[in-house]
C-alpha cells in the first residue's frame, strides 16, 4: 500500500494442540491527505479501524479449518472533500480450508 501509516495489535491463544483462536486490532492513516480531482483536499487522513477474530481447527496434520468475522469502522477519509458524504461501517464473515503438502 502507498500513503498509509499502518499499526496492528494482536493476541492469540491455543488452548488446545488443534485449535487456534486469534483477535487482532488495526488502525490505519494516511500519510499525506491528497486532493481530490478538482484539487480540494481531503477532509481527514483516517482510514479506520478494523477488529479481526478467527478461530482454526487442524483436523489432520496437513488439513485446517478457519472461520473468522471482521469489523471496519471506515474513517472520514473515504469521505474524500465532500463533507456530505454519508459513510457506514462493514463487516466481514470468511471461512477457508488450507490443505498444505
Amino acid at each position: 500500500m502507498d500513503n498509509v501509516i499502518f499499526g496492528q495489535l494482536y493476541a492469540g491463544v491455543r488452548p488446545t494442540p488443534a485449535w487456534d483462536v486469534k483477535l487482532a486490532a488495526t488502525y490505519a492513516t494516511a500519510q499525506q491527505k491528497p486532493n481530490d480531482a478538482a484539487g480540494r483536499a481531503f477532509l481527514s487522513a483516517d482510514y479506520g479501524w478494523e477488529f479481526d477474530l478467527t478461530g482454526s481447527y487442524k483436523i489432520y496434520d496437513n488439513l485446517t479449518y478457519m472461520v473468522g468475522v471482521g469489523y471496519l469502522v471506515t474513517g472520514d477519509y473515504f469521505k474524500g472533500s465532500d463533507a456530505s458524504t454519508k459513510l457506514s461501517n462493514d463487516y466481514i464473515v470468511m471461512h477457508k480450508l488450507s490443505l498444505t503438502f
